[in-house]
Order: C-alpha cells, then sequence, then structure tokens
C-alpha cells in the first residue's frame, strides 16, 4: 500500500504534497477474516510526504471495553524504496476481544474480559509480521480460556512481550498479575 502510495505522490502533478489532512473521519474497517467490522469515529488522518519516508498517523475514537470511550493512535513509517513499513499502535481502554481480533499474534488475548491499554510496535513486510514487542496495561476483569472454565477475577495485569519471527514464537518478558 505504502508502495503505492509512494509511487502516485512522486508523479508529477503529486510531487509537489507534502502533507495531507483529515478531520472528523469516520471509519469502518470490516475483516472478513473475522466477520466483524469496526467503527471508528473522531477520527484524524495526517499523511507526510518525506524526502526519505512515508509517514501516516491515524488517531481514533471507538467504543472501548464496558461502553466507555477509548482511543487509538496508529502511525505507519515506511521508508521509500524499502519494502517495509514501522506501525506503532498506541490504545487505551480498549477491549481485549477487539484487541485480540487484530492479529493471530494477540489472539490469547481473546480469553481476557477487561480493557486493555498500551503500546505495540510492529515490523511488516509483504511476507507479514518480521518483528513485534508491546507492552499492555489490563484493567479489573476476568481470565475465561472457554466458556466452560469458571472465570479468573483479577483487579489488574501487566505483560511485555516480543516476537520473534525466525521462530514464530511470542516471549513474555514480563507479566505482573494483581488479584
Amino acid at each position: 500500500l505504502f508502495d503505492l502510495a509512494d509511487q502516485a505522490l512522486a508523479s508529477p502533478g503529486l510531487s509537489h504534497l507534502r502533507q495531507i489532512e483529515a478531520e472528523a473521519l469516520t471509519v469502518t474497517l470490516t475483516d472478513q477474516r473475522l466477520g466483524r467490522s469496526f467503527d471508528f469515529g473522531d477520527g484524524r488522518l495526517t499523511l507526510d510526504n518525506r524526502s526519505d519516508a512515508l509517514a501516516a498517523e491515524l488517531a481514533v475514537s471507538l467504543q472501548g471495553a464496558g461502553g466507555l470511550p477509548g482511543r487509538a493512535v496508529v502511525q505507519i513509517v515506511s521508508m521509500k524504496g524499502a519494502n517495509e513499513a514501522r506501525i506503532v499502535a498506541e490504545f487505551n481502554d480498549i477491549a481485549a476481544a477487539d484487541v485480540a481480533a487484530q492479529a493471530p499474534l494477540l489472539a490469547p488475548l481473546g480469553s481476557l474480559d477487561a480493557p486493555i491499554s498500551g503500546r505495540l510496535a510492529a515490523t511488516m513486510r509483504a511476507s507479514g509480521i518480521t518483528a513485534l514487542e508491546g507492552a499492555l496495561n489490563i484493567g479489573k476483569g476476568a481470565l475465561q480460556p472457554t466458556k466452560a472454565a469458571v472465570p479468573v477475577l483479577f483487579d489488574r495485569a501487566s505483560l511485555a512481550m516480543s516476537y520473534d519471527a525466525p521462530s514464530g514464537q511470542v516471549r513474555l518478558s514480563n507479566m505482573e498479575v494483581d488479584s
């Protein structure tokens, strides 16, 4: 996607553009893989056409955990001529199930019923995620791996993690739970 934007912004008619901004955006993301849609509002999008990179930032509000308002900011930077992008997402008070739905690496978070705030940073190529690290703060909630399992209540939890693409392993470097 960024390669296409890079090509378009290099064309004679658009090469003079340095920044594109849009405000008051409403965005619907339909994930056909999961059969779900996510509605975002109060959005702001900025696209910077830098000499060495394309950078985009999308800030949106969404319904968070327990009906509380959540907020997410996603920044994407792709160096021109490179075939990868660095993506950083910071979010507050998002339902664990919604965070879990964003990437298979995060799927285990789907067993939580709790709000999550945090930061995830990933490097992506056409082949998929090549690196990921993150820190998550999980609010009061419950762990329930299956519908038949008795929920395990907790007051808060936090974790730090990374993904090693060659091994396909997610590594937890820190995990704390208060119950």
